[in-house]
């Protein structure tokens, strides 16, 4: 009772107090604050059977026509210590501020925020009040954007009609809302790897952002999904992006980027990068960024004029690749040296030659190959058309001398 007195608010959170920090950190409590976690993780453990426990508790049968001299349930001579029964009436002032903070966060989910910040409770605090600052900034910031919606068309010049401005600002108030949701870990949660130490939350907007994106300070950290729809030239998206730097999946459609954003090439834990129809054009600069991201397991930039052919070669988890009407002129041979490839689809191209190492490569490449639409030349046709005669692979090219390999397959299997 001593420690209650002296900083703890319960029984529980007297425990943690008194134990050497090693030894509550080994229970799971990074924090002494932590008592109704503690309290949550005592009443989950399975009761042992009543009868067996009182062998042990030596306790007295208690009379039938016993009365408590409070005036409790029958059997009871006083409340219980450990307030096991009782309504939870103590909360740690960290895990309130934390839930105040996150209020749709489960016990498990509150805890994971906990045991993330400072071991020590003025620093702790410290963390919880500037991110409730940057709570109120981010919602300050969102408001000024929603209500400076462009008045008028963006390519055109001219006013748009009351109803158009009202969609814009309707547009822009629900992506304030789902952003400060994201903020406050209320979308939905990412559980792409089933570990709460990868994992982080989603930040969706099927909408269409067009004109500028908001200019934030907040930090995003925790959002490791993120899939955005745009129209037109959008100012602020690299600004944007640099705020989301634990991102997992990046899926921008639709925005007029010009080029790759580099807050992209900082994304270290990306597996996933989706950016068609977005006029990209890749820069000697650019595409050395892309190729340092060597997480990727998937890259979609169909529809987009690269111009440059990218380099795959330090991608080894790559296993989806679209590149579909992407002007390349030149075959991605770093494609060759990977070992999950199960799509490549380049076409819609301006490919005239075919490697010859991609008629060496394993069959797992070539059968997931899509070369469909693209100027190849006779030589290449050619080792294409006995390449198909060899393995009945023909990576989607259209092969119009069908007679003539009909003709060396019948010939191959007579000899």
């Amino acid at each position: 009772m001593h420690l209650i007195k002296n900083g703890a608010d319960d029984l529980y959170s007297a425990v943690l107090h008194a134990l050497p920090d090693a030894e509550r950190e080994a229970l799971g409590f990074p924090h002494p604050g932590q008592g109704s976690a503690l309290k949550d993780r005592v009443r989950a453990q399975p009761l042992f059977p009543r009868t067996q426990v009182s062998q042990h508790l030596e306790q007295p049968v208690v009379a039938l026509d016993f009365k408590s001299p409070m005036e409790l349930t029958y059997g009871r001579v006083s409340y219980p210590l450990l307030g096991a029964d009782a309504p939870d009436k103590s909360v740690s002032s960290i895990e309130a501020l934390v839930h105040e903070l996150y209020p749709s966060l489960n016990t498990l989910e509150r805890a994971r925020v906990m045991s993330s910040l400072p071991s020590t409770e003025v620093e702790a605090r410290e963390v919880i009040a500037h991110r409730t600052r940057e709570w109120h900034a981010l919602r300050d910031d969102m408001e000024l954007w929603t209500l400076n919606a462009p008045a008028t068309n963006q390519r055109t010049g001219e006013m748009l009609s009351p109803n158009s401005i009202i969609a814009r600002v309707q547009d822009r108030r629900a992506f304030s809302h789902e952003l400060e949701r994201a903020y406050r870990r209320q979308t939905a949660f990412d559980n792409h790897y089933a570990d709460p130490a990868r994992d982080g939350f989603e930040l969706t907007f099927t909408r269409i952002l067009i004109e500028d994106m908001p200019t934030i300070n907040a930090d995003f950290s925790h959002v490791t999904y993120l899939s955005l729809n745009g129209q037109g030239a959008i100012t602020g998206i690299n600004e944007f992006l640099q705020h989301f730097p634990g991102l997992r999946v990046l899926e921008l459609r639709n925005f007029e980027l010009d080029r790759l954003p580099d807050a992209v090439f900082t994304m270290q834990n990306l597996t996933e990068l989706r950016l068609e129809n977005s006029a990209i054009t890749l820069t000697p600069e650019s595409a050395s960024g892309l190729a340092g991201l060597e997480r990727l397991e998937y890259i979609d930039l169909d529809n987009n004029p690269l111009n440059i052919t990218p380099d795959f070669s330090n991608m080894p988890n790559l296993n989806t690749v679209h590149l579909h009407n992407t002007e390349l002129s030149v075959f991605p041979s770093t494609l060759l040296g990977l070992s999950e490839l199960e799509i490549i689809d380049l076409s819609e191209n301006l490919i005239t030659h075919l490697p010859s190492e991609l008629f060496e490569a394993p069959a797992y490449i070539t059968s997931g190959l899509d070369l469909e639409d693209n100027p190849l030349s006779e030589d290449s046709l050619e080792r294409v058309r006995e390449y198909f005669a060899q393995t009945d692979i023909d990576m989607n090219i259209q092969l119009e001398d069908e007679d003539a390999i009909e003709q060396v397959v019948v010939s191959e299997s007579e000899e």
